[in-house]
Order: C-alpha cells, then sequence, then structure tokens
C-alpha cells in the first residue's frame, strides 16, 4: 500500500481563485477580492488553486481557448443565427431554439456563430459542458446534468 502525501494549504491565504466568467476576470488572491467578482454575476465560473502556477495555467488556457474561439467568430464567411428561446425561466426551450437553428442552417460547411441572449446556454455550451463530458454527463454534485439529451446534440 502506498502513502500518498498532499501538501494542502496552511490557511486560505494560499489560495488564488481564477475568475474566467465574472464582473472582472482574473487572479484574486483573496476571498474577499474573489467574491466582489462572483457575486451577484448570473452564471460566473471560477476555480480556486492552491499555488499561484496552477492559478496562472488555468486562466491562460482559458484565455488562449477564448481567442482562438474569437478568431474562428472573427471570420469573414461565416453563418451568423440570432435565437431567443422566448422565455428566459425556460432552458429547455433555449437549448431547442439554438439546436433547431443550426439543423436548419442550410450551409454546414461553413462556420455556424450563435447569437444567443441566454446566458445558460452559452456558458453551458463554452465552459460546463467539457467538464460534464469528462464526469460521465455528470455534475460536481453527481447529478445527471439537465437537459442531458439536448446538450449532447450540441457538442460537437
Amino acid at each position: 500500500m502506498a502513502l500518498l502525501s498532499v501538501k494542502m494549504p496552511k490557511s486560505l491565504d494560499n489560495i488564488f481563485y481564477v475568475v474566467l466568467i465574472g464582473h472582472t476576470p482574473g487572479i484574486y488572491d483573496t476571498l474577499e477580492k474573489y467574491k466582489e467578482q462572483v457575486n451577484n454575476f448570473p452564471f460566473a465560473y471560477y476555480r480556486k488553486c492552491l499555488t499561484l502556477e496552477k492559478a496562472n495555467e488555468f486562466f491562460n488556457n482559458y484565455q488562449l481557448k477564448t481567442k482562438r474561439k474569437n478568431e474562428i467568430l472573427n471570420l469573414n464567411d461565416k453563418i451568423v443565427i440570432y435565437t431567443d428561446g422566448s422565455c428566459k425561466d425556460n432552458e429547455k426551450a433555449e437549448l431547442y431554439t439554438v439546436i433547431r437553428a443550426i439543423e436548419t442552417c442550410e450551409n454546414q460547411d461553413k462556420v455556424i456563430e450563435i447569437k444567443t441572449d441566454s446566458r445558460y446556454v452559452v456558458n453551458a455550451c463554452e465552459v460546463w459542458i467539457n467538464n460534464w463530458k469528462k464526469n460521465n454527463w455528470k455534475t460536481l454534485r453527481n447529478k445527471v446534468v439537465k437537459n442531458k439529451d439536448l446538450f449532447e446534440k450540441l457538442d460537437f
């Protein structure tokens, strides 16, 4: 039997908070600064890291992914589709609207850019879906992802 040695921080002062989606994305070294960025921000996305190195790695990887996505979206030869599920409280309708927009697009060879007013759809497709897939379509609380069948259709 092997023993695993894990170095835990002596206090919360050693934890770094990476805010990817919030009032001001960045790396914060205090709980108070981090909370200012995520409190009252719908669908804020953040992660705690035990080292500044890991925090920088996580933040930079996300920034690189965002930069690549923006480069693709800035192409002139693309199809832009605007969607509105017509009901802010119906997440299923918001997802279904995006799926139908993609399915009915005639030219599937071009880049398709979806513009939506749904923070739920944007965060789910840009942030959460990769973790859900890694966790066999389960949330961090080990529950099956709500609307899993629809997200599987959006997972290209």
